[in-house]
């Protein structure tokens, strides 16, 4: 009889330890498009936090991700987590369909892919856990009001997901003519919603993939009217893709070619209130004028100057850098430089410790 309570005394307790155990919800590794296909394949959620190296917020955000038991508890069984990085190559595609590269954010996709809500900045993450407790309770999703899109809401989300879908058809290696046209239909009545680099340049891509080169020289031009410095810095590669649909007589060789004999200048440690310089030399090595359109400093604790902006082919320019050292501790900084090479954008480091 007592060996039969104890027994029962044991059963109860590793009961009792089991539920209330902390459950760790699933981080995927690897590529954007795994991620995807392990939500569809475990028909769990995927929730994608994109970051990069430079931001603080991040890292709190993730942190709580990690560390709150409760959030783990309710979003494990229903979630996969994926931490999107903006510094990596291949997983560029969020910020271009969503035109954001604004960190953290979190985006949430149903098992299928499909997109459900957004959320930028840390300030808004009480937002987002009510957006987990609709999901989980089959509720109306909170609506969506983040987005550097001029569109919130159901706008936004049936937007996205047209992009999405658009992007998902174009990447196919096999995919069949309804496909394409019920993709490009939806392209060109988002075009009427909001138009932009991305949906002109994919329905570019769906009309030359058909054949129709008129169509898609009219989308291509379009797309490349877009050409302020985020749209260069977000989709050059893209644009570069473009101009050989435009001009089938484009050559890259022919293009100005911005290089840099050093990109990356170590200041050393410097005084705390001293304005320190740093010198880069530039070189047109392509066979047009190279055009200095703009230099864009990651931080308001830089100012940056050119001393030409036009540079012929195979002269020289300098960029002058100056940081304002006025935070003690080690710092690690970009400007950006724009122009009309090929590559669009080119990126200058200064780092050092302020003593």
């Amino acid at each position: 009889m007592i060996n039969k309570f104890v027994l029962l005394i044991v059963a109860f307790t590793i009961f009792f330890f089991i539920a209330c155990r902390s459950k760790e919800p699933e981080y995927i590794i690897g590529s954007l498009d795994n991620a995807f296909l392990s939500a569809k394949n475990k028909e769990k959620f995927l929730l994608v936090v994109s970051k990069n190296s430079e931001c603080s917020t991040c890292d709190v955000l993730l942190e709580k991700l990690r560390k709150d038991q409760d959030l783990k508890n309710r979003i494990a069984d229903n979630f996969i987590i994926y931490e999107y990085s903006l510094n990596v190559v291949g997983s560029e595609f969020l910020s271009r369909i969503f035109h954001s590269i604004a960190t953290p954010t979190v985006y949430v996709f149903d098992p299928t892919g499909r997109f459900l809500t957004m959320y930028e900045g840390y300030k808004s993450f009480e937002k987002f856990e009510k957006s987990i407790s609709a999901i989980l309770a089959n509720d109306a999703i909170p609506s969506v009001e983040d987005s550097k899109l001029s569109l919130s809401g159901d706008q936004l989300i049936r937007f996205s997901n047209q992009m999405l879908t658009g992007y998902n058809v174009l990447r196919k290696k096999e995919v069949k003519r309804r496909e394409i046209d019920n993709a490009i239909f939806d392209l060109e009545r988002s075009l009427q919603v909001q138009s932009y680099f991305f949906n002109n340049y994919l329905l570019s891509k769906l009309y030359n993939h058909l054949g129709d080169i008129l169509k898609s020289k009219e989308y291509a031009k379009e797309a490349l009217h877009y050409d302020k410095s985020f749209d260069i810095f977000l989709y050059q590669p893209l644009r570069n893709e473009l101009k050989y649909i435009v001009d089938s007589n484009f050559s890259a060789e022919s293009e100005p070619v911005l290089s840099v004999y050093d990109s990356e200048f170590d200041y050393g440690v410097v005084k705390i209130k001293s304005r320190p310089k740093a010198t880069f030399t530039i070189k047109n090595q392509g066979k047009k004028p190279l055009i200095i359109q703009k230099l864009l400093p990651s931080c308001d604790c830089i100012k940056a100057s050119v001393d030409k902006s036009t540079i012929a082919p195979g002269e020289q320019g300098k960029i002058e850098i100056i940081f304002e050292a006025d935070s003690q501790g080690s710092f690690s900084k970009i400007v950006y430089v724009f122009s009309n090479s090929l590559k669009g954008f080119y990126p200058l480091s200064i780092k050092g410790i302020v003593d």
